[in-house]
């Protein structure tokens, strides 16, 4: 088994975005996390936040989304 090399090969991928109408902002993004053991549609972790300025030392802000841990070498 040591005469031939093993090779894994894992990819990530970060996409962010944001737009301002007057006082509220709008950001969200998407990672991807390509993986030879895990199908690309269970590694996808969208985002998203809505900010709004109340004043201009105050915001509040709501955010929400969704996460995926790579399993470890152990759990492969």
């Amino acid at each position: 088994g040591f005469e031939t090399p093993y090779e894994e090969n894992h990819y990530k991928l970060f996409i962010n975005e944001q737009a301002s109408i007057g006082r509220a902002k709008l950001v969200g993004s998407l990672r991807a996390d390509i993986s030879p053991w895990i199908d690309l549609d269970e590694t996808l972790s969208p985002r998203a936040a809505f900010i709004y300025r109340l004043f201009d030392k105050t915001s509040v802000r709501a955010t929400g989304g969704t996460s995926f841990r790579a399993p470890n070498a152990v759990e492969n």
